[in-house]
């Protein structure tokens, strides 16, 4: 978990000293996604980049921020797992540069991992932005005639060119399961995200958008084989459970954590499993069933079960909408347990988990899905439903995660968030819900006989049982309180500037 900031002047405009002053607060408020090294550097008269550092891979020495080779510098946030093919360096951003000079503007198309990357050319005189193609890692972005700013959150944006209007939220087809903004807009009239898979190049005459990766109709052909489907999710376990210290799974009675969990048994990962098993005094629905898979697994001497209190409750409210958290609208009820289980993982000294999340999306895993209605306008080709619930409730999903993580200084990985695995799964195109993923358990990890939640599905960290509508009216309060206003804002969002999927070029003026 890292942070990116930069400005580009336009048309002429140059990066002044008040500028400096502006990334360095933007960076301090990003500063626990990346509290071990910070820094600003200008590239250029016209352009500056910074960012923040969580040491996870390396030391103050070995991945020191930024990455430059004479002519081109960038900084970047989040993982890259198959660095080796580029870099020798035990630190994964090593990867970057030699990548982007092997493949030019399309670099991010091969690389396996999460990230939002932020890169000058000197020689070509422009600026790369560029986000990975599952939209794990944030990347904000706010322009006008004089400036291209971006960061890795609104916030920070906000800290760097003055306040930004709030505006009314954006509500995709998501929203009634998800409670989160539909990106690429946010909570602030002229902040938007980069879609995933997403490029961006400036320079100072012209700009350039457009995606990278297309999940072309190739990907719907023949069924994969189920073989094709385990080596690829068994190498997304490999590469993501691959860390020197012990990591952090959050479990719930799911198939998706439980795989993680019973693979990192297999794989002899040391690990700490934490799960909330009651909620204000009352047993979760999946309490005895967490119980009993934790029970199997006969590694692990590291177990929090998690009893959340009010006290819980109360300290998620008051940190959940400060400006290292949500700061656009965010009323999951599930971050607030999301809250508490990272709460633990910082104070048990982990600082990587390893997360779920993306196994429901890609294996058919959401009743809910089926009242989903693509909008018109939504480009071709994820126009397939299976595809744009991946640019909805994962990109909302995940975001709960991120944030979380970023404020107790984390980082979160994401096994089913692989592109190889996305392909073989929406090759296999099931019909039966999370069919693949309860067969590999199942018959691949040494985890014996099928408990209910295996068959029947889960609720999740969810806060069923509660006064879930009582729980987002307090939630929106908070939000609101945060931002000094009474009510949630009701001034339209200022239009996205580009076309999601389709190649755009501009002049700057």
């Amino acid at each position: 978990m890292c942070s990116i900031v930069g400005f580009l002047g336009l048309g002429g405009t140059q990066a002044n000293s008040d500028v400096e002053v502006r990334m360095n607060l933007a960076l301090r408020l990003m500063e626990r996604r990346g509290p071990d090294q910070m820094a600003v550097v200008r590239v250029s008269p016209e352009c500056m980049l910074g960012g923040n550092r969580l040491i996870v891979r390396g030391d103050q020495n070995v991945g020191a921020i930024p990455f430059a080779d004479g002519s081109t510098t960038a900084f970047y946030n989040g993982e890259i797992y198959n660095a080796h093919i580029w870099t020798d360096s035990p630190c994964d951003g090593g990867a970057i540069l030699p990548a982007y000079a092997e493949h030019g503007i399309r670099f991010a198309s091969q690389f396996d991992g999460e990230f939002a990357i932020s890169l000058w050319d000197d020689r070509a005189g422009h600026l790369l932005l560029a986000r990975d193609i599952f939209g794990t890692k944030p990347l904000f972005f706010a322009i006008d005639s004089t400036r291209l700013i971006w960061a890795s959150s609104e916030a920070a944006l906000s800290a760097m060119a003055g306040s930004f209007g709030l505006c009314r939220a954006v509500r995709g087809p998501a929203y009634q399961h998800t409670y989160a903004i539909q990106e690429p807009y946010t909570s602030y009239a002229g902040i938007w995200q980069l879609p995933p898979a997403h490029y961006l190049m400036a320079s100072r005459e012209s700009l350039e958008v457009g995606p990278y990766f297309t999940w072309d109709s190739e990907t719907y052909g023949p069924e994969t084989h189920a073989a094709d489907l385990e080596e690829s999710l068994w190498s997304a376990l490999r590469t993501r459970l691959n860390h020197s210290g012990k990591i952090a799974i959050p479990m719930s009675a799911g198939i998706d954590s439980g795989i993680i969990a019973f693979a990192a048994e297999a794989l002899g990962c040391a690990y700490h499993i934490f799960s909330v098993v009651s909620i204000f005094g009352r047993a979760t629905v999946e309490a005895h069933s967490i119980r009993e898979r934790v029970s199997r697994l006969t590694n692990c001497a590291s177990i929090t079960l998690i009893d959340f209190t009010i006290d819980d409750y109360e300290r998620a409210m008051a940190k959940m909408y400060t400006d290292s958290y949500h700061t656009s609208e965010y009323y999951d009820n599930g971050a607030l347990l999301t809250h508490a289980v990272m709460e633990r993982i910082a104070d048990a000294g982990i600082r990587v988990i390893i997360d779920g999340t993306g196994g429901d999306e890609l294996f058919d895993g959401y009743d809910f899905r089926a009242d989903f209605a693509v909008p018109n306008g939504w480009p071709r080709p994820w126009r397939k439903q299976s595809l744009y619930s991946i640019f909805t409730t994962l990109l909302a999903y995940t975001s709960k995660v991120d944030r979380a993580g970023a404020h107790f200084s984390l980082e979160p990985r994401f096994p089913f968030q692989s592109r190889l695995l996305a392909e073989a799964a929406l090759r296999r195109a099931s019909h039966t819900k999370k069919a693949p993923l309860r067969k590999f358990l199942l018959r691949k990890l040494p985890y014996g006989e099928p408990l209910a939640p295996d068959i029947c599905g889960k609720y999740g960290f969810s806060m069923r049982g509660c006064d879930l509508k009582r729980i987002r009216a307090r939630m929106r309060r908070e939000w609101c309180l945060a931002h000094g206003i009474e009510s949630p804002p009701g001034a339209p969002p200022v239009k996205f500037p580009m076309t999601v999927g389709r190649r755009v070029q501009r002049s700057v003026a």
